[in-house]
């Protein structure tokens, strides 16, 4: 994420929201692995963990395949999660994945911000969620489409 782009505004959004309702009966923090060029978006955002990789592209990419999975293993056992809200197929499959070690005590919800026609996810990662949420309706309508094994 560059912090520029409509991803960035709706995390903003969502934790603006968060704080300020009064009684809060979550807690909600962000986590986000990889980091990104602008940090002003995240001010909203106080119970938040940046996980910095390198901004090479392609260091990142070596990065997030010898390091992701351990990343998600640590998270999730420090934070111990009721739920898994991600953007990235990557991430959310590897924590659904993960369960197992947890004995499946968390849930993963897909947040994809893409349309899936113009920016496709396999089948397969995208089984990899408990539950989806969506931030349009054609975005909703693709994911019916879909059929997959469960849809919110």
């Amino acid at each position: 994420m560059t912090g520029f782009g409509g991803t960035e505004t709706v995390i903003s959004n969502l934790f603006k929201r968060y704080n300020e309702d009064s009684y809060q009966k979550v807690k909600l923090e962000y986590i986000n692995i990889g980091g990104f060029t602008d940090e002003d978006w995240q001010e909203n955002i106080k119970n938040n963990k940046v996980i910095k990789l390198s901004d090479n592209k392609y260091v990142r990419k070596l990065q997030y395949l010898a390091f992701l999975p351990f990343i998600m293993f640590f998270i999730l056992k420090k934070y111990k999660p009721d739920l898994v809200i991600s953007t990235n197929p990557i991430i959310w499959s590897i924590a659904y994945m993960l369960k197992p070690f947890f004995k499946n005590k968390y849930s993963v919800v897909s947040w994809y911000h893409y349309s899936l026609t113009a920016k496709p996810v396999k089948k397969t990662m995208l089984n990899k969620a408990d539950y989806y949420l969506s931030i349009s309706s054609g975005i909703t309508k693709e994911l019916e489409k879909m059929e997959l094994k469960k849809a919110a």
